[in-house]
């Protein structure tokens, strides 16, 4: 390579010349290279490096605040499972079990007017296996189905069942002033069995030496039951049914079936939040939003977030909780499919093949799921789409225009507009069965409810500015599994099947692989490619043998430079390749 050679080391063999008829003689035609490159340079003069700028007291003693906080939350969380792992190993507390004895259809009869008579014996088995932990029962009402229709209704004594001991509980169902249409009535009359779904409601609490726990209210549901219709006079015989009983929180006690109005709640609670950390205590600093960045972007962002949670929630009243985070293992499908769709990803084999693959996973366990629902299974799919249609538009709407929103700011801006956009279906949908409805309203459960979704989002923020992308894949996988696990200890309904299991497992084989592609490509993205260098080395040497060429130019040209302590060369180099590569980075390239 040629060596670079400094203006200020070459003779002056061409003195300077008066520009525009001034002194020192007239210019000479056609100009020299110094009249027409050197007079055109500007003098390079150092700017002042400008001092960072200062963070306000205000705000660095908030930030310390709100740091202290969360360290004493998580240092109570952490007293609090190790004070459960005490007492678990201690105790060992295991719930109670319920099992139907006996049941027996005395009488039935279905009248042309649709009127229901019938009489049932149960007999009802309550065991607490336990032996240092007593529980307390109130009065219990019990309900017996056969396909939605309530043919019997009655009651049990309240009582105390102490550790290791068994109840037996014993009562009389009869039907009440309940009329069938014809159709019903018609199908019931031509039964010769029934096939029966017992429901118990009640409260209980919890009694460990001399502490007592508030009573909670549980909901005991015995499915599985099939019993003769009586004939004639004659009662069926008796039944001892292999029924399988479960029992969950009551839903009498903890009635809400309303998912709009929670979503309403969690944004509302979030922007309220949101906005003191911002505005108030000065935490996180707001972007430069302007109306037409909001009205572009920010709406049509928010719309989707509003549908995503609509949905999402929706699903939880038809299917199961297990089976949503299987079928939230689709997330990544939904997500290439509308970046391809909207052109910020591109095609590719390997991504589609894991794609197929999720899908088939996500397909088997679906085909595995004993309460599978139509209706859940489609607005959770929705929710899915909704969501991912949101994270491409976060991604071509304000990444495009620079704008880069943490959790904070992004309730900031996003949850105000999420809420209004979920009152026109709250109005239309759930407003009319709220007025007619009896809700159980507890403040502090939720409370604690809207606490945990904007727990969420900040531990979201947290964990992504301590740890990385690898951490963060790895995380949501693992608590994919952990609420699987959860969710067949908590909610009995939640029954995995063996097909479920093994199509949650392919497809998270899918979504392993794909979490692997895109932190790769995140590395690579981040990473000069070695193939680059030989052209970059090439691009260097031609600007250098530039700068030799322009080296002959004016003394003002050359003073310019000589001064500056740098060459023509770096004056033309600097803007195209100093924000790619450094010339002293490049093996074999330096300057003499």
């Amino acid at each position: 390579m040629a060596e670079q050679v400094y203006a200020s080391a070459k003779p002056n063999h061409n003195p300077p010349q008066a520009l525009n008829g001034g002194g020192g003689g007239q210019p000479s035609f056609p100009p020299t290279k110094g009249q027409t490159y050197g007079a055109t340079l500007p003098a390079y003069r150092p700017q002042p490096r400008k001092p960072p700028p200062r963070r306000s007291r205000r705000r660095g003693c908030c930030c310390s605040c709100c740091l202290w906080v969360t360290l004493i939350v998580v240092a109570l969380v952490f007293l609090a499972a190790i004070a459960a792992g005490v007492f678990y190993l201690i105790y060992h507390p295991r719930r109670p079990t319920f099992e139907v004895g006996g049941l027996r259809l005395a009488a039935f009869n279905v009248s042309a007017a649709g009127h229901i008579t019938s009489r049932l014996d149960l007999n009802v088995t309550a065991r607490n296996p336990n032996s240092k932990i007593a529980y307390l029962y109130d009065a219990a009402s019990v309900s017996v189905f056969s396909g939605g229709v309530d043919i019997g209704d009655g009651s049990f004594p309240a009582f105390v069942q102490n550790g290791k001991n068994t109840t037996l509980l014993a009562t009389t169902l009869s039907a009440g002033a309940q009329t069938l249409d014809s159709t019903a009535a018609s199908d019931l009359r031509k039964k010769t069995s029934l096939q029966l779904e017992i429901d118990v409601d009640t409260k209980v609490g919890v009694k460990i030496g001399g502490l007592k726990t508030k009573r909670m209210g549980i909901h005991v549901r015995c499915v599985g039951i099939d019993v003769g219709v009586p004939k004639g006079k004659a009662a069926a015989p008796v039944a001892s049914p292999n029924a399988d009983c479960k029992w969950v929180l009551s839903p009498k006690y903890f009635k809400f079936p309303f998912p709009i109005t929670l979503t309403m709640i969690h944004m509302g609670f979030s922007g309220v939040v949101a906005f003191f950390l911002v505005r108030v205590f000065k935490v996180v600093a707001p972007v430069k939003m302007t109306f037409q960045i909001y009205a572009t972007c920010v709406i049509p962002i928010s719309a989707f977030f509003a549908s995503s949670l609509w949905f999402g929630n929706t699903a939880y009243l038809h299917i199961s909780v297990a089976f949503i985070q299987m079928l939230k293992a689709l997330m990544p499908v939904a997500t290439f499919l509308m970046a391809v769709t909207c052109g910020t990803d591109k095609l590719r084999c390997d991504v589609f093949l894991n794609m197929v693959l999720v899908s088939v996973g996500v397909a088997i366990s679906s085909y595995g799921e004993i309460n599978f629902n139509i209706i859940g299974t489609a607005y959770q799919v929705t929710g899915i789409f909704a969501e991912a249609l949101r994270l491409v538009l976060t991604q071509v709407l304000l990444q495009k225009k620079g704008l880069t929103l943490n959790p904070v700011t992004s309730l900031y801006y996003i949850a105000p507009c999420s809420f209004l956009f979920l009152f026109v279906p709250w109005y239309v949908l759930e407003k009319p069965g709220m007025e007619i409805s009896q809700i159980q309203f507890n403040f502090w459960i939720f409370f604690s409810n809207a606490l945990c979704a904007l727990a969420l989002n900040f531990s979201i923020f947290l964990v992504i500015g301590r740890t990385g992308a690898v951490t963060i894949r790895v995380a949501g996988v693992l608590k994919d599994w952990i609420l699987i696990a959860l969710s067949t200890i908590i909610f009995p309904e939640s029954t995995i099947t063996g097909l479920n299991i093994i199509g949650y497992a392919i497809a998270l084989c899918g979504v392993v692989m794909y979490n692997y592609l895109k932190v790769r490509d995140v590395r690579a993205s981040n990473q000069l490619p070695t193939e680059s260098i030989p052209e970059r080395a090439t691009k260097e040497w031609k600007l250098d043998k530039k700068s030799d060429l322009y080296s002959d130019s004016s003394n003002n040209g050359r003073n310019i430079a000589s001064d500056a302590g740098v060459t023509a060369s770096d004056s033309f180099s600097v803007d195209e390749e100093a924000p790619l590569l450094q010339a002293s980075r490049v093996p074999g390239l330096k300057s003499t």
